[in-house]
């Protein structure tokens, strides 16, 4: 929605750019779609859907060409290896230094009553709210610099509810805590690192899409094949940009 993450005409760039892929729509009909009031306009992305995380990686690791070891990562990396772990990297690798660092977050699964408003498709403003089934909304995520409590994460949760329905009579029912990989410039890191070693690493809350993207980017890499991102983008995302920048000062995670 148009708000603090994305002013009006932030939008209405990226409805004009995406095309087919996105509708830009004013407060009226967005309300219509979403099956709830809403105040503001709102890009709305037809053919969107919600990705079930803990699914997709099941079925990746049953895909005959997918081969699961379990155990910590080995000394030997004479055969390419792709370091995808969140801040969860082997300290004894070799790697240029890099600025990550973790984020909690926290999302709430809420009841809801047959008898409300029921909401259509996933809004989101500062924060966003899913229609998980037909009477399940989730809620959040917060960003947590230091971490809260629990139950002040499921309060902030149940405020994204009000201002979306105006009401919270939702009955909480579960929530689910989690870590999210951030890098100083909140700019995931994508590349080679060192010989046969590549790092995919600090997207923040935009893993489910960018890392797909990343994942054929270093495929791409190892095979010899042209990119799909452009020579800017490789440059931002580079995993050697932070040793130019310690250069002239400390990692600012470090304490």
């Amino acid at each position: 929605m148009d708000g603090t993450n994305a002013a009006h005409a932030q939008l209405q760039s990226i409805a004009d750019t995406l095309g087919d892929w996105i509708q830009f729509v004013e407060a009226d009909q967005a309300s219509d779609i979403a099956g709830t009031s809403l105040s503001r306009s709102a890009a709305y992305f037809p053919k969107s859907a919600v990705v079930s995380i803990p699914d997709l990686c099941k079925n990746l690791i049953c895909h005959p060409r997918i081969e699961l070891i379990k155990g910590v990562l080995g000394h030997d990396l004479s055969l390419t290896t792709v370091i995808a772990t969140g801040t969860t990297i082997p300290q004894r690798l070799a790697l240029p230094p890099l600025e990550i660092t973790t984020v909690p977050g926290q999302i709430d699964c809420f009841s809801t009553s047959p008898k409300l408003a029921r909401l259509r498709t996933t809004v989101v403003d500062d924060g966003y709210v899913i229609p998980s089934s037909p009477s399940i909304l989730t809620s959040g995520s917060t960003y947590e610099h230091d971490r809260w409590d629990p139950s002040y994460g499921t309060r902030t949760n149940r405020t994204r509810l009000g201002k979306l329905f105006g009401h919270a009579l939702f009955r909480w029912v579960q929530r689910y805590r989690g870590w999210r990989c951030v890098t100083s410039d909140r700019i995931p890191i994508i590349g080679q690192a060192a010989d046969d070693l590549w790092l995919s690493l600090g997207y923040g809350s935009s893993a489910t899409t960018s890392a797909l993207l990343a994942a054929e980017t270093i495929a791409s890499g190892i095979v010899g094949e042209f990119p799909p991102l452009d020579t800017h983008t490789l440059d931002v995302t580079d995993p050697m940009r932070f040793a130019d920048r310690q250069k002239r000062r400390p990692n600012p995670f470090t304490k």
